[in-house]
């Protein structure tokens, strides 16, 4: 979906805004991540469990 349509269904009503919206964030959780970006993620959470509190 392009990010055109997303702005125009937003201003249709705040009701249709909160369901673009929730579809939008949806794409972007369910997009696949970048090969590099995984493994830093990978890495950083690694880290972080690592680390004496």
């Amino acid at each position: 979906m392009s990010k055109d349509r997303h702005e125009s269904a937003a201003r249709q009503s705040p009701q249709v805004a909160e369901t673009v919206l929730k579809q939008y964030k949806k794409e972007l959780l369910d997009a696949p991540l970048p090969e590099p970006l995984e493994n830093l993620l990978a890495g950083r959470q690694k880290n972080i469990s690592q680390k004496p509190r």
